[in-house]
């Protein structure tokens, strides 16, 4: 099996941490003619997956342009290129997200539980589809990345603090919340799943 390094074609593709311009940065429309979409969309996931992430955002990779990828409850990836949400539930659900741009940060965030979306696939198909639970709250959050919006914006200045001091806390003891961590949070059906930051 090849080095991870050695299957990057667009080896200047590395995972950004806060604080970072780009991370609150919206990103600009993705030109199919300037990007190999099918090439970047394997490496967005294998970095995803390296990073044992849940969601993977272009502005994450200091790259300027409309994609991310991410895995949906059913174990399929997906690449979402041009992104947009169509429409939003009204019923609102309160969960716990991370990210891994924002190590050992985790935060309880509000935010739709349903959601029609559209976007164009990595061979430029158009999709139209319908999310619910997790899937929603990671293609939003994933979103909200291209727009420059950032979950830790979504919370108060004191709750950003709390996090923040656990996260150093738990640094400070040598001890990491990987991405796959084992905090259960729920999915949005009442039962309680392992989560990975997206």
């Amino acid at each position: 099996m090849s080095n991870f390094n050695d299957r990057l074609f667009y080896k200047r593709l590395k995972l950004i941490e806060a604080p970072h311009n780009i991370l609150t940065t919206k990103v600009k429309k993705f030109d199919f003619k300037l990007y190999d979409a099918p090439q970047l969309s394997v490496e967005m996931i294998d970095i995803m997956l390296f990073h044992a992430g849940r969601g993977l955002s272009a502005n994450q990779l200091n790259l300027d342009a409309r994609i991310f990828v991410m895995q949906k409850s059913s174990g399929e990836y997906i690449t979402a290129i041009n992104p947009k949400i169509i429409s939003k539930s009204k019923k609102t659900q309160l969960d716990t997200e991370g990210c891994l741009s924002y190590p050992n940060i985790f935060l309880e965030i509000s935010r739709p539980k349903s959601v029609e979306v559209e976007y164009y696939d990595e061979h430029e198909n158009k999709v139209t589809e319908f999310l619910a639970g997790i899937d929603a709250r990671c293609f939003q959050h994933e979103l909200d990345h291209l727009n420059g919006v950032v979950y830790t914006s979504k919370v108060s200045s004191l709750k950003l603090q709390r996090a923040k001091n656990r996260a150093k806390k738990q640094t400070k003891n040598n001890y990491t919340i990987n991405n796959s961590n084992i905090m259960g949070v729920h999915n949005g059906t009442g039962s309680k799943n392992r989560i990975r930051k997206i």
